[in-house]
């Protein structure tokens, strides 16, 4: 990274938790620190993350409210569009899919400026045909796409066209550091009466159905059954609660899991667990995986698409079942319970060093 002289943003929809969000802000605030000339810019003031921005970034908010509309969008859009101009803006970073689909629009026809797209989730993850046709249109004029897998990547090229020359897999940034001493803040009472209760599982994720918390949820029936001392945790909040409470309560689970809500920092829990599983039907890229390993947890993840597979693939004993397969999920969480209670991860995380990936990322509009 020998050059601090550019002029470049790093676009968000919000501060919303999410794992998109946690990249991006992880990669300001270390470039920021060291004295390279950015700008995060945000189109909506709002999301639990705002009280995580540190003073050394430099951040523009487009609009101050919540309110969620079409004109609104597009009015940010132009206001986007003019913070590029007036700024003299010669790179750019995006990252979600509406978010990248708003940042190409903006920069059409304006010269000189380098538009970097960030897509993690794969594309059965875009639910509106509308804008997938949108994203289709405007990726492959994208100057760079990162993608943090091969199967995504795969996906741009052959769906969207988009010139191989144009993709490549980067992974997402881990900031160990950070992580390992916001664990060290302690458990809430609440947290220890949880941990109290016996060997706890966790998962993390929020409350939808890509997550495939009811299956988790129905893998627990039969866990019990063999293991009636453990106890199920399930960190994040969504719309799917209503129902999963009630699948808990129908299937009489609800002396053994708890829907834990949003916490803004769950690793306490994640280094006091015993397991951590992850039951998604596809994921974008798995950064709370990467979470449990640098507390060396054991793992129990489904092979979904864009997920985990080649994460664990070189982690000897982690163990990967069938995504939808609740009675894998089971035995596999059993048999992980009576197994190693750590694991090392240490080359793995290395590839994730938070230095390592920022310079990749800086390496795309600093190529002189």
């Amino acid at each position: 990274m020998a050059s601090n002289q550019l002029s470049v943003a790093f676009v968000l929809p919000s501060l919303a938790h999410g794992g998109a969000q946690r990249v991006f802000l992880d990669l300001v605030n270390y470039l920021s620190l060291q004295g390279f000339k950015l700008t995060l810019v945000v189109l909506d003031r709002d999301g639990e993350l705002l009280s995580e921005l540190t003073s050394n970034i430099s951040v523009v908010y487009l609009d101050q409210g919540i309110e969620r509309s079409c004109m609104k969008r597009i009015r940010q859009l132009f206001r986007l569009r003019h913070f590029i101009k007036r700024n003299n803006v010669s790179a750019i970073f995006s990252t979600i899919t509406g978010m990248n689909i708003l940042t190409l629009l903006a920069t059409v026809g304006l010269t000189g400026v380098r538009v970097v797209i960030r897509e993690a989730s794969s594309l059965e993850n875009i639910s509106s045909r509308f804008q997938y046709t949108l994203a289709k249109f405007m990726y492959p004029r994208a100057d760079s796409v990162i993608c943090t897998s091969s199967y995504v990547r795969v996906q741009l090229e052959t769906e969207f066209r988009i010139a191989a020359n144009k993709t490549l897999e980067l992974p997402n940034p881990l900031d160990i550091e950070r992580i390992r001493s916001s664990a060290c803040k302690g458990l809430s009472r609440e947290d220890i009466e949880l941990v109290s209760k016996g060997p706890l599982i966790l998962a993390v994720g929020r409350l939808i159905p890509a997550k495939g918390f009811d299956v988790l949820i129905l893998a627990m029936k039969r866990v019990v059954l063999e293991r009636p001392d453990v106890y199920l945790g399930i960190v994040g909040d969504g719309p799917e609660r209503s129902a999963l409470m009630r699948l808990i309560k129908d299937n009489s689970l609800e002396n053994h899991i708890s829907l834990l809500g949003y916490r803004s920092n769950p690793y306490p829990l994640i280094k006091a667990c015993n397991l951590f599983v992850l039951s998604s039907r596809w994921e974008g890229y798995v950064n709370v995986l990467m979470e449990a390993m640098a507390f060396q947890k054991p793992i129990v993840a489904t092979d979904c698409k864009s997920g985990p597979g080649k994460l664990l693939q070189e982690c000897k004993g982690q163990t990967l079942v069938e995504v939808e397969d609740a009675g894998a999920l089971s035995s596999a969480i059993i048999v992980r319970l009576g197994g190693q209670s750590c694991v090392e991860y240490d080359q793995i995380l290395s590839k994730h060093s938070l230095p390592e990936v920022a310079r990749e990322y800086w390496s795309l509009v600093d190529d002189r």
